[in-house]
């Protein structure tokens, strides 16, 4: 990825600026691969490549690679270092360092040079970092959310935490007989749920990685203001049933089913379906061609299981 932004200054005609604002700027990282273009068979430019995360380390440099998995807590010198040539095993099946243990120096050594010129250091693998506690005025700490529009993705950080709980999603809509699409939607074909409007007919599915629990609605009479929503209320650990509501009345059969303890890292949609769609029966954003004026979130206290990211701010 270091080498994307080289390449598009290259293809560009543009030189990346010293200073911006008066602010002097780091100079760019990389190496152009412009010239594979039109050459795809040309000699790499490309010499060396490190790499970095929570401790574990990585280093190419002319078909050598050399890669340690760091554990927590140990001294970045002891961690063990394993040696690949890549040019003859691609896949990595061979591990070489103790056949050139000259070569695996040589790597190494030259991993704390890159990283020293990249300011890697000091090595830092404490997962705090991206794991904040959260704050008691955080967004977790609400039971109750309101979303207007133009707000349209919503961080799955961000996101209400329906998980293990019982709640109540009510959007308030100015509809017509033509009216349809995706009202709330978390989540994508790995696992989440969607509220849309389609034939009149309010529906829900929530895809329980794969396994698909839908829900349909009577339908609609009327046009104009309406408010249409789903209620969830639990009846065991990350079970409950489900049923549709129309102008605060149940709709359709209400149904039980299984939820996610982690629904999705994908962004939460108002008015638009996420990619690829919750379920097969939308596809692409299916957006929301009536008009939303508010979608709000109640969520209970009866939570027993609390999700992965709920400690994230």
């Amino acid at each position: 990825m270091v080498d994307i932004t080289p390449t598009v200054l290259e293809i560009c005609g543009i030189e990346a600026p010293e200073t911006f604002r008066g602010v002097s700027q780091m100079p760019v990282h990389g190496t152009s691969f412009a010239y594979t273009f039109d050459a795809p068979d040309a000699e790499p430019r490309k010499e060396v490549q490190y790499f970095e995360m929570f401790g574990h380390r990585g280093i190419w440099h002319k078909g050598w690679k050399a890669v340690t998995k760091h554990r927590r807590g140990d001294d970045f010198e002891i961690d063990d270092w394993e040696l690949y040539k890549l040019d003859e095993d691609f896949n990595e099946t061979r591990n070489l360092a103790g056949e050139h243990p000259a070569k695996l120096r040589e790597m190494t050594e030259r991993w704390w040079a890159e990283a020293g010129r990249y300011d890697v250091m000091p090595l830092d693998d404490r997962e705090v970092r991206f794991r904040a506690k959260a704050k008691p005025d955080s967004i977790r700490a609400r039971s109750r959310y309101v979303f207007y529009p133009q707000l349209e993705s919503i961080p799955s950080s961000a996101a209400p935490l329906t998980q293990d709980t019982s709640h109540r999603i009510t959007a308030e809509l100015e509809i017509d007989d033509q009216s349809e699409g995706t009202i709330v939607s978390y989540g994508n074909s790995g696992g989440g749920y969607v509220l849309y409007l389609r034939d009149r007919r309010l529906n829900y599915v929530y895809n329980y990685c794969g396994e698909a629990t839908r829900l349909v609605s009577d339908p609609l009479i009327g046009v104009g203001s309406v408010s249409l929503g789903f209620e969830y209320k639990k009846t065991g650990i990350l079970t409950g049933i489900g049923s549709l509501i129309v102008n605060g009345q149940p709709s359709g059969e209400a149904t039980p089913h299984k939820t996610l303890l982690r629904i999705s890292l994908a962004p939460m949609f108002i008015g638009r379906g996420g990619m690829p769609p919750v379920c097969d029966t939308i596809s692409d954003e299916f957006r929301f061609s009536g008009s939303i004026k508010q979608v709000i979130f109640e969520l209970g206290d009866d939570r027993e299981v609390t999700p992965p990211n709920g400690d994230i701010d």
